[in-house]
């Protein structure tokens, strides 16, 4: 029997999910504030991603932002749902099921703005990696972007044996590629409780393991166990990206404006410290242990002074994507108990949530801070609410053609709610990229969107209708499943009512006409 998987695993599907660091106007900023003139936006533009799985950020992206887009992903599965959700949006979008050696062997691709590639570095091959890097080399045009997310070996050392004894137990069991995983887990499970020093004296080992104990099965098997499951240094991958004349300028991030917030003065001082992006972002990792890099590369690309920075960051607009009582002043998560400034804070959240969170610019937002707050201080807090997902840059302007094709694809998305109670992801024309609804307000989205003068009680009918034709149940904020009507009604409403308070975000976000 021949293998094309190379050693990655085929029979069961990778899990749908969207990645904002594929977005390439989210690329584009990141590039702006490392100092970096991105390519101008058009029609033109073509956009690569690499191995997109279920095709849910391709999508999105290419039904959202102007240009072209080409991907490829060798399982035919995903490349099927991927060419479903295309179909139904009516976009410029090309997928193949090539594998990365094909991919290199084509002689029709046209040359790319940005080619991407999310959670692929390490999970292939030496030979794989070097076909990359060929397709990066003859297709990306000079001043395009390269964006690669990969392991990294700061934050994963402990665990790299383990891993190794995982997928060697693993290779042992016999049944589906899920049954042999749930026997592995339970093999190391019983292991770590015999021995529960093995844990105590490694907290690598020990947070990666509470990972894998409570992930998804489906997860854990494109995860942790393939054939490869390699890490790296930042200058171990920058060496390959060199050879076809890349250039590293950071992250989708943007760390060097939230490093002070995100460690102590001495592990801070030693990252400024550093001749150039390259080895700070490198110390960076050592120090805090990171074990996921999101790296940035760009092709020649013309350098920007801090004015001229600015000039370009004072035209871009954002907007809100949760709702105000849920824009919060927190850092980096709810469960933080830093916060901005209430001078600094109050007045940007005040101008972002007013005229129903019309998309503001970053010089509108300045105007609103006190005058000694730098514009620095003002980006901190902005890049800080994209990381937790309260906020989102937006495209140049939405055209007629986009506003349609995300209507189209939001539909599609919406119309998979039927079988399965879960989140799903839907499509802004406003900012190019997914925002996240939980299960009540995509069903109530999905029926604005075909009924807009639909009442509550209605969609509170229909979802209770739609749980019980497919023998699923809704679960409150403690876990407990519910059980009677009355129980999943009372739950149904209540969030119906925040639904109904967000359709002005939605609107501003084109989600809604």
């Amino acid at each position: 029997m021949i293998d094309w998987s190379d050693g990655y695993h085929t029979e069961a599907l990778y899990t749908y999910g969207y990645y904002k660091e594929l977005s390439p106007s989210l690329q584009k900023l990141a590039v702006l504030l490392a100092g970096y003139e991105p390519l101008p936006s058009s029609d033109d533009d073509v956009h690569m991603e690499l191995g997109f799985g279920q095709g849910i950020s391709i999508n999105i992206h290419a039904a959202s932002q102007a240009g072209r887009y080409i991907g490829n992903d060798f399982n035919p599965s995903h490349v099927a749902h991927a060419q479903w959700l295309a179909q139904a949006a009516h976009t410029h979008i090309e997928l193949s099921d090539d594998s990365f050696a094909q991919m290199d062997a084509r002689t029709d691709l046209p040359m790319c703005n940005s080619i991407s590639l999310h959670g692929i570095w390490s999970w292939i091959n030496d030979e794989n990696r070097q076909h990359i890097i060929n397709i990066i080399q003859k297709h990306l045009k000079p001043g395009g972007i390269v964006y690669n997310s990969y392991n990294s070996i700061s934050g994963h050392a402990g665990f790299l044996p383990w891993r190794h004894m995982m997928w060697q137990h693993f290779q042992q069991q016999t049944g589906t590629a899920l049954e042999r995983i749930g026997h592995t887990i339970e093999h190391f499970s019983a292991m770590f409780e015999k021995n529960p020093t093995l844990l105590a004296n490694n907290p690598v080992l020990k947070s990666t393991w509470e990972r894998i104990q409570a992930a998804d099965r489906h997860y854990l098997l494109h995860e942790y166990f393939n054939a490869n499951w390699d890490c790296f240094s930042l200058s171990q991958v920058n060496e390959q990206m060199q050879s076809a004349k890349l250039q590293f300028v950071g992250t989708t991030a943007s760390n060097a404006y939230i490093n002070h917030l995100a460690m102590d003065e001495n592990r801070l001082a030693q990252v400024q410290a550093q001749p150039n992006v390259l080895a700070a972002e490198s110390w960076r990792d050592a120090l805090l242990g990171n074990t996921f890099r999101q790296d940035l590369y760009i092709k020649g690309g013309e350098a920007l002074s801090q004015p001229g920075i600015l000039r370009r960051l004072q035209q871009v607009h954002f907007v809100c994507s949760v709702e105000a009582s849920n824009f919060g002043n927190f850092l980096f998560s709810t469960q933080d108990s830093r916060h901005f400034n209430a001078d600094l804070f109050d007045p940007v959240k005040a101008l972002l949530v007013a005229d129903n969170y019309a998309p503001k610019s970053f010089a509108q937002i300045q105007a609103a801070v006190d005058s000694k707050y730098s514009w620095q201080h003002i980006l901190q807090l902005l890049l800080l609410k994209i990381h937790v997902g309260q906020l989102q840059p937006c495209v140049a302007a939405a055209s007629d053609q986009t506003r349609q094709q995300c209507h189209d694809l939001n539909l599609a998305l919406l119309g998979k709610m039927d079988d399965k109670v879960s989140g799903v992801y839907v499509a802004s024309p406003v900012t190019g990229m997914a925002l996240t609804l939980e299960f009540i307000y995509a069903w109530a989205l999905r029926t604005w969107l075909l009924k807009p003068a639909a009442s509550l009680d209605d969609i509170a009918e229909n979802i209770w209708q739609g749980l019980q034709t497919h023998n699923q149940v809704l679960i409150d904020e403690n876990g407990n499943k519910l059980v009677s009507r009355e129980e999943h009604m009372q739950l149904i409403h209540s969030k119906l009512a925040q639904a109904q308070s967000l359709r002005a975000l939605w609107q501003a976000l084109g989600l809604l006409p």
